[in-house]
């Protein structure tokens, strides 16, 4: 008897990358479900699976560089592109009645993840999630452990105001989002683009003044 060999990465391999701050896309929506299709009951109710495509920023410019990738070891030839996934609550089951209710409540986590992708809460009007495909967040990454080993789960995200690429036709990549830029190829150091990031959030919260934040960034690029 011939067993059937393949070349394909298990779907339930995880990437681990450095922890830090990435520009991301996101690239699909889709409901938490069996192989039938049928919604998986988590413990709160079920869920949404947000995917986002990870990339590193450009240290010059903060755009979207190249793809993060990751290499599961030393037996595979090819590396894979980052996607990390973000699990939220779309239904709650009532505890008296049994029935199913939105989560999409003002103050709940979808609503809030929905908010920084550029929803505008409308507690009469339905969500259609797909149409914010496309759209460009600030994520974090970070380490989880667990008897399987460590890999890099997406922490949180923030809204994206940096510089987005354009696709192939030129249009911008981010639904209503003047900035606009093309895709650059230059290497990437991500320790100067995390030390960028935290400079520039130390500025937004306050932290530094102007002049201390251009003094820092100055010293930064001369040790490029």
């Amino acid at each position: 008897m011939l067993l059937q060999t393949s070349d394909k990465v298990s779907s339930f391999t995880k990437p681990l990358i450095k922890k830090g701050f990435y520009p991301m896309q996101l690239v699909g929506v889709k409901i938490f479900a069996d192989k039938d299709g049928n919604p998986i009951e988590k413990k709160f109710g079920h869920q949404l699976i947000f995917d986002f495509d990870v990339y590193h920023g450009n240290p010059e410019t903060g755009a979207p560089g190249k793809r993060v990738v990751f290499k599961p070891d030393d037996e595979y030839k090819e590396s894979m592109e980052v996607t990390l996934s973000m699990f939220r609550y779309y239904e709650n089951k009532d505890e008296k009645t049994g029935e199913w209710q939105p989560a999409i409540t003002p103050n709940s986590k979808i609503t809030k993840t929905l908010k920084i992708l550029g929803w505008e809460f409308d507690g009469k009007k339905d969500v259609d999630p797909e149409k914010l495909v496309g759209i460009w967040v600030e994520g974090l990454v970070d380490d989880y452990t667990n008897d399987k080993g460590t890999m890099s789960i997406l922490k949180d995200i923030n809204p994206y105001k940096g510089p987005t690429p354009k696709d192939s036709n030129g249009a911008s990549a981010t639904p209503g989002n003047p900035k606009e830029i093309v895709q650059s190829e230059e290497p990437i150091n991500d320790e100067l683009e995390n030390k960028k990031s935290e400079l520039k959030k130390m500025l937004d919260s306050g932290d530094i003044s102007d002049a201390t934040y251009k003094k820092s960034l100055d010293d930064l690029n001369k040790k490029v």
